[in-house]
């Protein structure tokens, strides 16, 4: 019961980079009554377990935005929201790409939050409010 995701901020003691969250602890990253929505996969168990065995290599958060650098898919570290997320998706499930379809880890792309929720492999399980 457990929440694995990137995330920039500095948290006291952790750094930024790979975290592992109670759901309260995730919940209170966000803005008081901040909807948060939960989605499950089709492929989705071994995306999870990936997430948690992978979590903890990550030290750095980066959006290469401003230019190619890092840049590749398959690079762990440094790593941002998204681009974790379909990781987990790739990597857990033998190099298929269940969130965008065609992407691979040699590729040169963003995955963005919206390419994630708006994959077919996807369904709105739910929210419920941050704090």
């Amino acid at each position: 019961m457990r929440v694995y995701h990137v995330n920039p901020v500095n948290d006291p003691g952790m750094g930024e980079g790979g975290k592992s969250d109670t759901l309260t602890t995730y919940r209170n990253r966000h803005n008081a009554g901040e909807t948060i929505k939960v989605y499950r996969a089709a492929h989705g168990v071994k995306a999870a377990e990936w997430a948690m065995n992978n979590y903890s290599s990550i030290d750095g958060y980066y959006i290469p935005w401003a230019s190619w650098d890092d840049f590749k898919l398959g690079s762990l570290d440094p790593n941002y929201c998204s681009k974790f997320i379909w990781q987990a998706f790739y990597y857990g499930n033998n190099k298929t790409d269940y969130i965008i379809g065609y992407y691979t880890d040699t590729k040169e792309a963003y995955v963005t939050p919206l390419q994630v929720i708006q994959s077919s492999d996807l369904t709105l399980a739910g929210s419920f409010s941050s704090r």
